[in-house]
C-alpha cells in the first residue's frame, strides 16, 4: 500500500486482520491441519484489496504477483535448459 501511497498503515492492519480472519475460517472448516499455500494466501490477500476498494494497490499487486510468476517459470524452464 505504501508503493501505491493508497491507504494508511491503520488500513494495512485491517486488511491484514481480514486476511487472517478469513484464514482461521478456512482452517477451521478444513477439520484437520491446515497448512495454506503461498499462492491461497495471495489470493486472499489480493481479494480482501479489492473488497475494501485499494483499487490501485490491489491492481499493483496483481501486477507485482503476475511478473513474478514470469520470472519464477523462466527461471525453472532456463534451469532444465541448461540442466540438459
Amino acid at each position: 500500500m505504501k508503493a501505491t501511497a493508497e491507504g494508511s498503515t491503520k488500513d494495512a492492519e485491517i486488511v491484514t486482520k481480514a486476511v487472517i480472519k478469513e484464514l482461521l475460517t478456512l482452517a477451521k472448516k478444513s477439520g484437520k491441519a491446515f497448512i495454506p499455500t503461498v499462492e491461497e494466501i495471495q489470493n486472499l490477500v489480493e481479494k480482501q484489496l479489492m473488497l475494501q476498494d485499494f483499487t490501485d494497490t490491489s491492481k499493483a499487486y496483481i501486477l507485482y504477483r503476475n511478473v513474478a510468476r514470469n520470472y519464477v517459470n523462466s527461471a525453472a524452464k532456463c534451469h532444465r535448459t541448461c540442466a540438459n
